[in-house]
């Protein structure tokens, strides 16, 4: 599997980090598209300006996620427990081992290593990726409406 590919749709397999049930905000191409659009409307640019600006889809946990996986494809998956904290401390490694030499560090390797902590951080637990209070107010501010994660997943499905 992939070092990074948490949820594999053309080998049905899933890494699952800790319980898989530290819920994470998500957002779509498509949703991220009609919040640019909307914060960049005359009536919402003031409120907008110079401001960071929280968005999403749908909230949910890995669990949920491989549950809509295993109902679009009708099948079970093979599921692999890793620990949120072992995967934080690889990336801080690497990317400290990095930081080291002299020679400058491979894009790839450098992007690696940050993963791993962002993985770590988005899926463990803590919900450092849910920001729920940010995220309703600008949700109503730009009049946003969330997404169902089913439809979503049955969508991505439908293109493996």
């Amino acid at each position: 599997m992939p070092e990074h590919e948490e949820f594999d749709l053309i080998n049905h397999s899933a890494i699952i980090f800790d319980s898989g049930t530290a819920s994470f905000d998500a957002i779509t191409k498509a949703q991220l598209g009609r919040a640019v659009v909307a914060a960049l409307l005359p009536a919402n640019a003031y409120a907008t300006r110079n401001q960071y600006v929280f968005v999403r889809s749908f909230t949910l946990t890995q669990t949920q996620v491989l549950g809509y996986l295993q109902g679009a494809t009708g099948s079970d998956w093979t599921i692999q427990h890793r620990s949120s904290t072992e995967q934080s401390f690889k990336g801080r490694a690497a990317f400290a081992e990095m930081m080291k030499r002299p020679e400058p560090a491979t894009e790839k390797g450098f992007y690696a290593a940050i993963l791993d902590i962002v993985v770590a951080v988005y899926f463990g637990y803590g919900g450092e990726a849910r920001f729920t209070e940010k995220t309703t107010k600008w949700m109503d501010i730009l009049q946003l409406e969330e997404e169902t994660p089913e439809a979503v997943v049955r969508r991505v499905c439908e293109m493996f």
